[in-house]
């Protein structure tokens, strides 16, 4: 009986935000709804069923039903090859953590938006491009 009690104090226990955004799960969870949202709306955009994706992108039905469903951890080369078949370029940006819980805590959004970014920049200043030598 005591066993099953404090499995009910773990489950009733509230996470803080700080708790929250130290925790890989959150992030974890994150991108995973990041490309499921890349994928079905690429899906939608050329109307693909999941099979016809799967073929596209020359994974099985079940591997692209398991990155839809968050089921697993995949591999990144397989997350980035996923991206670049759909037209996705994969950024990965790092923050400072406690700069993104202060933020948090000031009420803006801990999320970053590279539509919003790029269009600004655009528009601010001219694009350099460095010869590779």
């Amino acid at each position: 009986m005591e066993n099953s009690k404090s499995e009910i104090n773990k489950a009733d226990k509230r996470l803080s935000l700080d708790e929250l955004y130290r925790s890989p799960e959150f992030w974890e969870e994150y991108i995973r709804t990041e490309l499921f949202n890349l994928v079905q709306d690429y899906m939608d955009e050329h109307r693909l069923t999941r099979t016809a994706l799967a073929e596209q992108l020359g994974v099985t039905k079940g591997y692209l039903s398991q990155v839809l469903n968050g089921d697993s951890d995949h591999r990144l080369s397989k997350l980035v090859s996923i991206a670049i078949q759909i037209g996705k370029a994969p950024y990965i940006y790092f923050r400072d953590l406690d700069q993104v819980i202060e933020s948090a805590n000031r009420g803006e959004s801990i999320f970053l938006n590279f539509e919003d970014r790029e269009s600004t920049e655009n528009k601010d200043t001219p694009k350099r491009v460095q010869k590779m030598e």
